[in-house]
């Protein structure tokens, strides 16, 4: 659980949204237990804000990878309909893709399937 240190009467908190929010909620005078909260809200906010902003990145540079492929079709005169089966091919790959690191990461855990 995620508590201060300094303060061992401080409520165990068992989630970041239990951490957060007492942050906010508790408007202590003492500076020391402040900075400790908002040092402790911080730390639980880091993986989030990561992961959010990989997220973010991944998402526009797939976009414009296959906007990438597309104008390279284009300019190797593929048809619409060539350009569309081609695109679901590659969906279709992804959804098995995906199926299968599920099923990977099920039977062998996430640590494994990762690596």
């Amino acid at each position: 659980p995620l508590n201060s240190l300094d303060n061992p009467k401080e409520p165990q908190h068992t989630t970041m949204t239990d951490v957060f929010d007492d942050t906010i909620t508790n408007k202590s005078s003492d500076s020391k237990d402040d900075d400790t909260k908002m040092n402790l809200t911080s730390n639980a906010l880091r993986p989030f804000i990561i992961i959010s902003t990989s997220y973010l990145l991944f998402t526009i540079t797939d976009g414009a990878i296959r906007m990438i492929v597309l104008m390279h079709a284009y300019n190797l005169n593929f048809s619409a309909l060539e350009v569309a089966i081609m695109f679901s091919f590659y969906e279709l790959a992804g959804v098995f893709t995906n199926l299968a690191a599920g099923l990977v990461g099920a039977k062998w855990g996430i640590k494994f399937t990762l690596v």
